[in-house]
């Protein structure tokens, strides 16, 4: 069996549209690529424990993880951050891709921890607290060039 090219893990904001649609943006950025192996994991503010629990039996470190629409408490943030107990990274790197304030007032200023002789894996943080959906966002950061879908209002 010939091991995934990338092995992702998209956490999205479970119960919401942007949160869904997130995902979905996410989804075409790798669905021709058949080397690539990704999970999908609703992360839903009622149920921290139990999507934390989730996304911690999830990871590989060969993963990559993407929180979107959804940042993740610094306590999990820290955890991803930190070697396992052999001293490894659990993640090779985390993308939080966000548009809430309170997820820029968060993390402002995050620093992983530091550990003597660690490299934490690497961390790529884009909140834009001014954006109205974080699914275009995303859409526009990991597709350039690729028109937005239209979306038509209800009337």
């Amino acid at each position: 069996m010939k091991k995934s090219s990338k092995n992702i893990v998209v956490v999205y904001h479970d119960s919401c549209v942007d949160g869904l649609t997130s995902a979905w943006a996410l989804h075409q950025k790798w669905a021709s690529e058949p080397q690539t192996s990704v999970t999908y994991i609703p992360y839903a503010h009622h149920k921290t424990k139990e999507a934390e629990s989730s996304i911690l039996a999830a990871l590989q470190p060969d993963a990559e993880i993407y929180f979107v629409d959804i940042a993740p408490r610094k306590a999990l943030l820290n955890e991803l951050m930190s070697p396992d107990v052999n001293g490894n990274k659990k993640v090779l790197a985390v993308h939080i891709l966000d548009h809430h304030l309170t997820a820029a007032k968060n993390l402002a200023q995050y620093r992983p921890p530091v550990v003597a002789g660690f490299t934490p894996p690497a961390l790529d943080i884009q909140i834009e607290e001014n954006h109205p959906s974080a699914s275009s966002m995303i859409w526009n950061i990991m597709l350039p060039g690729r028109a937005t879908p239209s979306i038509q209002k209800a009337s």
